[in-house]
């Protein structure tokens, strides 16, 4: 929290272009802030607001903030019973939401463990998982919204959640109806928290057709098209029905005639193409799309070039190891996980490019795979080496990597955040 708090002073003109707060608690440390967590903060305290606000489309997170507000005002009526200075309800609201957010981070590194960690493991293995964690928290993500009432945490979560329910899929190897069942409404109820849920539910989406089409216990090809329209139908409907049922309860119970994604309208996201061909023709279509790629592509970059270096190493040490592993698409079939980067990366790639803000934030999807991707390659190489001295590169590696992430940490200025 100390290293979070860490930044460099900025001009109040320069924050307030980026729609943050820097609150400075001294000369060399502050907070900061997202200018959205107000509002954030506001429809928590008062949840009536939430239904006819641009976060209707989403409001699990601010209903659970709610009600740790609602417990939290109860414990300081008790607090003041027995003589106690109870906090306001301003700070009761606000622990309220970073607790939130630690909350998150703690679940994303057991989604991590989930991901890289087997029974039996060494000492170094458990230690690269150690590394791979701080390297994740110490994200300019994790410093720039962790003391907001925001939803940035769920940028982490939802790669992890996407890897680990892929990774079990295919160690069960077998999906029963109470499993396409089960999986849609959960999906279909995460969305209502977060809209890059939706990256969850077409990558399972994408499993469900991948596993009955290759599912030897059906010989076919009408049989595999059959299996994959009927599980892939009912997918549908469950995961589609959380939306309805909220779309439904806003239209008749509350009486909000806008029931849409308000979002999507206010920033033009997801409909940007669309918008592009009823002004300019499928030509203008076609030349929007092609100009936004470079952007897209750009920033995706910018934010990932520094785990690259990692890989390029591992690699490079890999090659010159007697024990060689094949650490990448050509062993995808056998490596659980590595199907699961793939399939992972399709609905990432498609969902944030047709978003189309482009903001380094939203790139931390990208980033979490990356991250998880470096772990796996490092910790694969530890099982299989029997050198220490290449053991000791790799663990040093990792080191070094998060090293220059807490260095940018501690040179950070704040129109990174840009």
């Amino acid at each position: 929290m100390v290293l979070f708090s860490y930044t460099n002073k900025t001009n109040e003109n320069d924050a307030q272009n980026w729609w943050i707060t820097i609150l400075n608690l001294n000369e060399n440390f502050s907070v900061v802030l997202g200018n959205d967590s107000y509002d954030h903060l506001t429809m928590a305290m008062n949840p009536e607001e939430i239904v006819g606000s641009y976060r209707q489309s989403r409001p699990v997170l601010l209903y659970i903030a709610s009600t740790i507000f609602m417990l939290g005002k109860i414990f300081s009526n008790y607090m003041e019973y027995f003589g106690i200075t109870a906090p306001d309800d301003f700070i009761i609201n606000y622990a309220g939401f970073i607790g939130i957010n630690v909350f998150i981070m703690l679940c994303n590194f057991f989604l991590v463990e989930k991901l890289l960690l087997k029974k039996g493991d060494s000492l170094k293995t458990w230690i690269a998982v150690l590394f791979i964690n701080l390297i994740m928290i110490t994200d300019d993500l994790v410093k720039g919204f962790i003391f907001s009432a925001h939803y940035q945490m769920f940028q982490f979560s939802v790669p992890l959640i996407s890897l680990v329910l892929l990774q079990w899929f295919q160690e069960q190897g077998v999906i029963t109806w109470r499993i396409v069942v089960t999986c849609g409404f959960v999906a279909g109820f995460l969305l209502l928290t977060y809209a890059a849920f939706l990256i969850l539910s077409a990558s399972l989406g994408i499993y469900i057709i991948y596993f009955f089409w290759k599912d030897p216990r059906i010989i076919t090809t009408k049989e595999k098209l059959m299996a994959i329209l009927k599980h892939t139908s009912v997918y549908t409907i469950c995961f589609i029905t959380p939306t309805l049922v909220w779309s439904f309860t806003l239209a008749y119970y509350f009486d909000v005639k806008e029931t849409g994604l308000i979002e999507i309208k206010k920033f033009n996201q997801f409909i940007w193409f669309w918008e592009s061909y009823n002004s300019e023709g499928l030509r203008g279509m076609v030349i929007e799309m092609c100009r936004r790629l470079p952007l897209f592509f750009e920033s995706l970059i910018k934010e990932s070039w520094f785990y690259f270096l990692g890989f390029l190493f591992f690699i490079a040490l890999n090659c010159y190891s007697k024990n060689k592993v094949k650490l990448l698409i050509t062993n995808a079939k056998k490596s659980k996980i590595t199907m699961s980067f793939l399939i992972c990366l399709i609905p990432s790639t498609i969902f944030w490019y047709f978003e189309g803000l482009y903001i380094w934030r939203y790139m931390r999807t990208f980033i979490t795979i990356a991250i998880v991707a470096l772990g796996w390659v490092a910790i694969t190489l530890i099982r299989t080496e029997h050198q220490n001295s290449r053991i000791n590169y790799i663990l040093l590696t990792l080191f070094a990597l998060l090293s220059l992430q807490l260095y940018n940490q501690l040179s950070h200025k704040i129109d990174d955040w840009s």
